[in-house]
């Protein structure tokens, strides 16, 4: 007489003491809660950027909406360098009902040295550090 090692393969069922429909229920339920959450998530951090990013950088940098950039990048190294210089060095109204200008760096730091800044003066700063 032999002895059969095959066991009855047959539907499994879960643990005693565990309830299926507590299990299914958790997962609905987590995940209906990142249903709801995930929107609320993105919606705070667009307001916390300032708007949303795609239509920032469009509206501050109309190129970058073109293709142009993709056939010659070093070209457009050189103008934004340029753009950079440019800005960096010319006198331009900001706001001109509030009276906001953009001056040179340059003339910037020179301003800072002799006015000194309003947490304390600039001259002393650099004369201790010297």
């Amino acid at each position: 007489m032999t002895r059969s090692t095959t066991r009855d393969i047959g539907p499994r069922r879960a643990p005693e003491g565990v309830d299926l429909r507590v299990v299914y229920g958790a997962v609905i339920a987590l995940l209906l809660l990142a249903l709801i959450v995930h929107p609320v998530v993105v919606e705070v951090l667009q307001f916390f950027r300032g708007g949303r990013p795609a239509e920032t950088a469009a509206a501050q940098f109309p190129e970058l909406g073109s293709t142009r950039h993709w056939l010659d990048p070093s070209a457009d190294l050189t103008v934004t360098r340029r753009r950079e210089r440019e800005r960096l060095s010319t006198y331009a109204w900001i706001d001109r009902q509030a009276g906001v200008v953009r001056i040179p760096i340059d003339r910037a730091m020179e301003l800072l040295v002799e006015r000194g800044t309003a947490s304390g003066d600039a001259k002393e700063g650099l004369q201790r550090n010297e």
